[in-house]
């Protein structure tokens, strides 16, 4: 959760609700960190509207806030509250959510996997050694 929220403006709460830890046990010798889920809407991430000019949106920390033709944030008659898009340019309505990336998305991101790979391989090493030299001291 750290690691992509270091680089992504998006909540911890956002982040920590679609990671799946699966630990190693004596019968199954594999553990698994995963992400699962659908994208977030652009809500979730930083969204700026001035009074004058369109509404701008940041998902990443290093980049700047870019502005999206169109978008608007406003309720919709469903009640949704948010930022939305009109599917066609004169019509009011239908309405389009937009939507940004998905938790998955960014934790498969080069700069996400390159921070995490290394304390893992760390980890493992740690806790293997540490598990050799028990068994051995059981032994004796």
């Amino acid at each position: 959760s750290k690691s992509i929220r270091k680089n992504y403006l998006v909540s911890a709460k956002n982040v920590k609700g679609t990671l799946n830890i699966k630990r190693a046990s004596r019968s199954k010798l594999c553990g698994v960190l995963a992400s699962q889920g659908s994208p977030l809407l652009l809500t979730a991430f930083r969204v700026r509207n001035h009074k004058r000019g369109p509404v701008k949106v940041q998902i990443r920390k290093q980049g700047g806030a870019k502005s999206v033709p169109g978008l608007f944030l406003g309720v919709s008659r469903n009640g949704y509250k948010g930022a939305m898009q009109r599917k066609k340019r004169k019509a009011r309505y239908p309405l389009r959510i937009p939507y940004g990336p998905s938790v998955p998305q960014m934790f498969g991101a080069e700069n996400v996997i390159g921070e995490l790979t290394p304390l893992a391989e760390a980890t493992l090493n740690e806790r293997f050694l540490h598990e050799v030299e028990y068994r051995f001291q059981k032994m004796k």
